[in-house]
């Protein structure tokens, strides 16, 4: 069913981001749903903080301390013993600090999908990128791989506004959109300078359509078509296979992770899916560039076959990085996994972009190699 639900998703954005190519002046950030209690305080003591009720009904807070804001019931939250009935908008001349992290623009507070309320950032699409661009790379990166990573962060929001609008935000701060943090801790001029500098640019395809711009941290040696990764999704010119030597050199083209016998089988029997004793691991099928889509779990009570991704997702997308295993080893009291890559493979690799700047490719040589039958184009 989950599997189900993204494809769908995904055929809806690919749709939607060939169609639309409209002026986007302002973002709503989803950073926290359905809490009980949070803690808002200003970057600076001693400033104003206005609560909006309505366009008549606004309040004024000098904020000498830590606020708690506490869910009062009946779609209502209290702020220093009053209870105001939700939504209600959050602004100062200040940035606003929400569980310890600074966020730019306006903070509004929403009823929760389930319970509770939920938080959400509303700010200017370029100031979004402020908080989303120092997350997603690597400070080592050379300037020109940061460009790319600017216009590739704003064409991949444009064209995946509408992702969350029933939870009534257009993105969340995961990476199940891009990983949005508000003001980094060092507010780093140089990236903000570097993100300036692209001021508008997006990537479009050859019918001046915005294309969704898939990105992930390395390849390991090819980046995947977009159709062999998601089922159901159609192939894309700008999504297809390709040979990636540059990021050889990166920190994770190769990887390998152990993991208990007994400890995969509880992951597994949590799932509904009870083999018993693990008695092999088997690769079923692959792609042509050499990813895992299918493995066959032998246990002495059951075999099950579940796709590669799937099981990204029971052990851990942080444990086994990419599904480019080159090695499953089944030890006495242990399983071992080796691979190459992190990431879905899909799109631009990061890694592989940078070493590609650091040989003297500037940022539409990049884009255009990782998106091909693209080009980049102000968007206004």
């Amino acid at each position: 069913m989950i599997i189900k639900k993204i494809v769908i998703f995904l055929l809806v954005i690919i749709v939607f981001s060939t169609r639309c190519f409209s002026k986007v002046d302002r973002v709503r950030v989803g950073l926290i749903d359905d809490v009980r209690k949070m803690k808002l305080d200003l970057y600076n003591r001693g400033e104003m903080l206005y609560i909006q009720v309505n366009e008549k009904n606004i309040r004024k807070i000098k904020v000498e301390d830590t606020l708690e804001i506490i869910y009062a019931g009946n779609k209502k939250v209290k702020i220093l013993n009053k209870e105001y009935l939700l939504p209600i908008k959050l602004s100062s001349a200040e940035k606003i600090s929400i569980n310890k992290k600074l966020y730019e623009g306006e903070i509004e507070i929403i009823s929760g999908t389930k319970q509770g309320f939920s938080i959400v950032n509303i700010l200017s699409l370029e100031k979004y990128l402020y908080g989303v661009v120092p997350y997603e790379i690597d400070f080592s990166w050379t300037d020109e791989m940061i460009k790319v990573q600017a216009i590739i962060a704003r064409t991949y929001a444009i064209s995946n506004l509408n992702r969350h609008i029933k939870e009534g935000y257009n993105f969340c701060s995961t990476v199940h959109c891009q990983v949005y943090g508000g003001v980094h801790p060092t507010q780093h001029p140089r990236i903000k300078q570097i993100i300036d500098s692209t001021q508008g640019l997006v990537v479009v395809d050859e019918n001046n359509r915005l294309v969704q711009t898939y990105y992930h941290a390395t390849c390991g040696g090819w980046v995947e078509d977009v159709s062999d990764i998601w089922s159901g999704v159609n192939k894309l010119k700008y999504l297809s296979a390709k040979k990636c030597d540059y990021c050889k050199k990166s920190p994770h083209y190769e990887w390998e992770y152990e993991i208990d016998k007994e400890k995969f089988k509880e992951i597994l029997f949590r799932h509904g899916l009870s083999v018993g004793k693990i008695v092999d691991i088997d690769v079923y099928t692959k792609t042509a560039t050499g990813r895992v889509k299918e493995i066959k779990i032998v246990g002495n009570k059951k075999t099950v076959e579940i796709s590669a991704n799937k099981l990204r997702e029971l052990v851990g997308y942080n444990r086994l990085k990419s599904t480019m295993f080159t090695e499953i080893k089944i030890l006495p009291k242990k399983i071992l996994l080796k691979g190459r890559g992190w990431g879905h493979g899909v799109g631009l690799c990061q890694w592989g972009a940078n070493y590609m700047s650091l040989s003297g490719k500037k940022f539409n040589e990049i884009i255009e190699f990782y998106y091909p039958k693209t080009k980049i184009k102000k968007y206004d």
